[in-house]
């Protein structure tokens, strides 16, 4: 079966910009306002040493390359749609598919939860 598409490039670009307005400032993780939260954590669980270092664990190994991939991969979708959105407006549909197929080959940590690991299994 031949795919065909019937793109209207005024309203997909539309939502390319929306897209990326409410993308704005993903890349900005403010680890060091992150890392003061902890601090008042610490000083709220005095009493719970091992809360805090769950707590400090998961803010080095967890949210920080997370945050951090999840621009990565919000950055690689828009620009790719935008990428084949563009090729497709000026007749380019080989190209536009090849930047569609290319926006969901994002760069994930290795340890964002959801990601296939050995065997396929997802986390």
């Amino acid at each position: 079966m031949a795919l065909t598409w019937d793109i209207e490039y005024p309203a997909a670009m539309g939502v390319v910009k929306k897209a990326l307005t409410a993308a704005d400032g993903y890349e900005k993780v403010d680890v060091p306002a992150l890392t003061a939260a902890l601090g008042g954590c610490e000083a709220a669980l005095t009493h719970s040493p091992k809360v805090v270092q769950a707590l400090g664990g998961y803010l080095e190994r967890d949210a920080t390359p997370q945050l951090k991939g999840v621009f990565g991969h919000t950055n690689s979708a828009i620009q790719g749609t935008a990428t084949a959105i563009n090729a497709y407006s000026h007749g380019q549909v080989e190209m536009a598919q090849t930047a569609q197929r290319n926006a969901t080959l994002a760069n994930y940590p290795d340890d964002l939860p959801g990601r296939a690991g050995p065997g396929g299994a997802t986390r």
